[in-house]
């Protein structure tokens, strides 16, 4: 049993007590377990109101019910309470039922259950049918939006692939290419340097003859012995000064500075020769400087370069020695056959002309020049 109990000194608002706590009475046999709000008007009525609770029925775990809304959740509670009652049988709970309209008309009361009935029309349910089906079609959207960034997800991942694929095969293969070009600079320094190593043990060779040469010339000559070698180094370091001092940031000295070195070591190796000359310690044959000379035109890079200067000397030493002939000829004592060679030299160039006789002085002199030009090289 349930007693609801209401002090007020306003007998004004009587009226309205009644109303309303016949009101939430009749609630209290409809609700179970729905939600029934009161509107503000009415809160300073039900703030008042004293509530107890008269039965068997306790509430378990709970403490002792303070309000209506307290009250209202154990009546929809009841059936669970009344269980273990007759044998875990219970006890039969009448509910009566009244439709909302019908109690809106039998109870005309300005309260919230008029609101409750507007709130629950046809239009506010179309309402809510409108949300609900925006909310499914702004969920399809989602969906499909999520579907389409998977695919993009999926299409940048194949791309993504594709392009390691190809950047690591360009990678590879510019690696290879380096590698390539590494490689053939690698055999390129190789056979230069192979080529380096010839070129500097056939100049040591060189140098090793010429200065036999030099001693023998040296043990056989009879006048004073000018060494064209040394000649040939002073003109090549008065040429690389020259250079230096014309444009001395781009010079590089090691050239001037290595022929500097070659002249010295050559002189000191000189000076020794002298020595044994004069202690009459080595002397060299014929026969030795012409194996040398065959040494010299063995070497695999100077040698076909230095036999060609030989057979060149050779060629210009037997035309100097036809122009000396020419020469003496025309020079010779006067006498009968001589005066008719002479004159017959003369028709000869009358027929030529001075300007053939001019060509062969300008031969001779670019003749006399190459055979300077050749023993310096050969030295």
């Amino acid at each position: 049993m349930a007693s609801f109990e209401c002090k007020d000194t306003n007998e004004e608002n009587r009226s309205h007590v009644e109303g309303a706590l016949k009101c939430h009475f009749e609630k209290i046999k409809i609700s179970g377990g729905g939600h029934v709000s009161v509107e503000e008007r009415y809160s300073n009525i039900i703030s008042h109101f004293s509530i107890k609770l008269l039965g068997d029925v306790v509430p378990n775990n709970k403490e002792l019910l303070q309000s209506f809304d307290e009250a209202r959740k154990l009546v929809a509670e009841l059936p669970l309470y009344t269980k273990q009652y007759n044998d875990g049988k219970g006890v039969p709970i009448e509910y009566t039922l009244y439709p909302l309209s019908e109690l809106a008309k039998l109870f005309i009361q300005d309260v919230a259950i008029d609101n409750m009935i507007t709130e629950l029309s046809e239009e506010t349910i179309l309402r809510v049918e409108q949300v609900f089906d925006e909310i499914e079609r702004l969920i399809q959207k989602s969906i499909i939006l999520i579907k389409e960034k998977q695919e993009e997800i999926n299409n940048s991942s194949k791309t993504i692939e594709e392009l390691e694929g190809k950047l690591y095969d360009i990678m590879e293969l510019q690696i290879s290419e380096i590698k390539s070009d590494q490689e053939n600079k690698r055999a390129v320094i190789e056979v230069h340097q192979k080529r380096v190593d010839q070129l500097q043990k056939e100049w040591e060779k060189i140098k090793e003859i010429s200065l036999k040469f030099t001693q023998f010339s040296r043990q056989n000559a009879i006048a004073a012995y000018n060494d064209a070698y040394v000649d040939y180094l002073d003109l090549c370091i008065k040429e690389e000064k020259i250079k230096r001092n014309a444009n001395s940031s781009h010079y590089d000295e090691r050239i001037l500075r290595g022929l500097e070195a070659t002249r010295e070591n050559y002189l000191k190796q000189v000076e020794v020769i002298k020595q044994e000359i004069e202690n009459n310690n080595s002397s060299i044959t014929l026969k030795e400087i012409a194996k040398l000379e065959q040494q010299l035109y063995d070497l695999p890079i100077n040698g076909p370069n230095l036999k060609k200067l030989k057979y060149e000397a050779e060629r210009s030493e037997t035309d100097a020695r036809q122009i000396f002939i020419y020469f003496k000829d025309m020079f010779q004592p006067f006498s009968q056959e001589n005066s008719f060679k002479l004159v017959h030299k003369l028709d000869v160039e009358s027929e030529v002309g001075v300007g053939t006789r001019f060509r062969i002085w300008l031969d001779l002199i670019k003749l006399m020049k190459k055979l300077e030009k050749i023993l310096k090289m050969m030295i």
